[in-house]
C-alpha cells in the first residue's frame, strides 16, 4: 500500500505491506508529493509533485526508489509554470489522464499523455473545473466531476474526449466519481451531498452507466453493500 504522510516534515511518500508491516519511506526530498496512483504492474507510482507555487507529475520506479529515495531516481513527465495534478493510469498501463491548470489557473482541464509523458493532449474545454478522472475498466471511457452547469455533476466522455454526456442532474453536489471493477464499464459511483451537508457522511451513489439509474447507499455499513448486477461493490465514505 502506498500513501502519503507528513511524518518526516514535508509530504513524502511511503509504501507498507497490506497487514501493515514492513513500512519503508519511498521518496525524500524538498518536493511536496501529493496525488499517488501506482501503474497496473505495480512497478511505477505517478506522482503530483510541488515545487513553490508549481505542480508536475514525475514517474517513479518503486524498486529503485526503496534503495535510493533522494528523488533522482524519479523522471519528470510535464514541465510547467502551473500545475498538474491527479495522475490516473489507464488499465494497459500506457497512458495517464490527469488534470491541470496550464492553461488558465482559475480554471482546471483533463489532459491525457503516454506513461513516458509523451503527446500531453487536452480533452475538456470548459471554462469550468473538470476532473478529476478515472479510467472505465476498459480504458475506453473517463468518468469525472465537472461544474460546467453550475454545481458538479459526474460526466463521462469517450478516452478521446469525445462524447461527453452527464450521467447527474440535480441541484446538488456529485463529485468523486469511481469505476465499479469489473469487465466492462457498467457502472460509476460517485458522492452527493444530497444530505444538505448537515452531516460529515455523504450520501453515495451508484449510476449505471447506459442507464443513469441511481442506487441509493445509504449511510450504514449494511447499506454500503448492496449486490449490483451480481457483484458486490463495498466502499466506505470518508468522514
Amino acid at each position: 500500500i502506498a500513501f502519503v504522510s507528513l511524518r518526516d516534515g514535508n509530504a513524502e511518500i511511503y509504501v507498507v505491506d497490506a497487514d501493515g508491516n514492513n513500512l519503508q519511506r519511498l521518496t525524500k526530498n524538498n518536493y511536496n508529493d501529493f496525488e499517488i496512483d501506482w501503474s497496473p504492474d505495480g512497478t511505477y507510482i505517478a506522482v503530483s509533485s510541488q515545487t513553490g507555487m508549481y505542480g508536475n507529475i514525475y514517474l517513479i520506479d518503486v524498486e529503485a526508489a526503496l534503495q535510493d529515495p533522494t528523488g533522482l531516481t524519479r523522471q519528470q513527465l510535464t514541465d510547467t509554470d502551473a500545475t498538474d495534478a491527479f495522475p490516473t493510469w489507464s488499465p494497459d498501463g500506457s497512458r495517464i489522464a490527469f488534470i491541470s491548470n496550464r492553461e488558465d489557473e482559475r480554471n482546471w482541464e483533463i489532459y491525457v499523455m503516454d506513461a513516458d509523458g509523451g503527446n500531453q493532449e487536452r480533452l475538456t474545454y470548459t471554462d469550468a473545473t473538470d476532473g478529476p478522472p478515472s479510467w472505465s475498466p476498459d480504458g475506453t471511457q473517463i468518468v469525472f466531476e465537472s461544474d460546467r452547469d453550475g454545481d458538479f455533476e459526474i460526466y463521462v466522455m469517450a478516452a478521446d474526449g469525445t462524447d461527453v454526456r452527464p450521467l447527474t442532474d440535480n441541484s446538488v453536489q456529485d463529485r468523486n466519481p469511481d469505476w465499479q471493477p469489473g469487465k466492462i464499464p457498467s457502472a460509476a459511483v460517485c458522492h452527493s451531498c444530497k444530505c444538505a451537508g448537515l452531516d460529515p457522511l455523504q450520501m453515495l451513489l451508484v449510476y449505471g452507466i447506459e442507464t443513469t439509474h441511481a442506487l441509493d447507499f445509504g449511510h450504514s455499513p449494511r447499506q454500503r453493500k448492496r449486490a449490483l448486477d451480481g457483484d458486490f461493490l463495498e466502499v466506505g465514505l470518508a468522514r
